[in-house]
């Protein structure tokens, strides 16, 4: 299996997604939901940059689903 080319963080509030040389960040609705999406983040495998706003997008969903 290819690694995913991306290591997501938090800090704050923000959902912080680093690769080679850009960084990403994004801010959600508490920090407690950015440590758990950037955990989503760095189980999936995305390995294009352009993949990251789909998969960010869908680890907001997943965590909120996961709440409700």
């Amino acid at each position: 299996m290819i690694k995913s080319i991306c290591k997501a963080t938090s800090q704050d509030k923000n959902v912080v997604v680093r690769f080679h040389d850009k960084v990403i960040r994004y801010e959600v609705d508490s920090s407690e939901m950015a440590q758990d999406v950037s955990n989503l983040i760095n189980k999936k495998n995305v390995l294009e940059l352009s993949e990251i706003w789909d998969t960010l997008f869908e680890s907001i969903n997943q965590y909120k689903k996961q709440i409700a």
